[in-house]
């Protein structure tokens, strides 16, 4: 895809390892970790993205960062 075409050319720009990003997120253990993060965050209802929860309070949204932010600074409204 697009977005791991622009990966793999900012790691080659960064003079990393290509091939070594490229059977890190093939691998099993990337698939597991991707499939266990998603089933958490199905289980805490997340429906979106950008998604933040903050000391269990949800936001969704790019609009609702700065109300995170706040909340988090502020522990509440």
């Amino acid at each position: 895809t697009a977005a791991l075409s622009a990966a793999a050319a900012w790691i080659a720009e960064e003079g990393l390892d290509t091939a070594a990003f490229a059977a890190a997120i093939d691998g099993a253990e990337a698939k597991a970790r991707l499939k266990a993060e998603t089933d958490a965050a199905l289980a805490r209802s997340v429906f979106g993205a950008p998604f933040f929860i903050v000391d269990g309070e949800p936001f969704w949204g790019v609009d609702a960062l700065k109300d995170a932010i706040r909340w988090a600074e502020c522990g509440g409204w």
